[in-house]
């Protein structure tokens, strides 16, 4: 039987920089500015509908996998003695 130790400190830092990464995805998914106001026809409609729609399920996914991320950071700091060795 082996045993792996997590250092809680580099796992932090490996979450901080997931959750950089993703503030960053987040912005650039909040800045798709789409809208045609002239010449609308019903392509440009559907196209702008599509555009702002992913846009919408974009910032939803990088808002979620920050909470989820901000949870991660959470536990660690939870984690005991027990809980940062793996056994194998």
């Amino acid at each position: 039987m082996g045993q792996i130790q997590i250092n809680p400190g580099t796992l932090k830092g490996l979450i901080g920089n997931m959750t950089s990464t993703m503030n960053g995805f987040d912005s650039a998914a909040s800045s798709i500015d789409v809208s045609f106001s002239e010449n609308k026809l019903a392509f440009t409609d559907e196209l702008e509908s599509r555009l702002n729609s992913l846009k919408s399920e974009l910032t939803n996914m990088s808002t979620s996998t920050i909470a989820s991320y901000n949870h991660m950071s959470n536990s660690v700091d939870e984690m005991t003695e027990v809980d940062r060795n793996i056994l194998f």
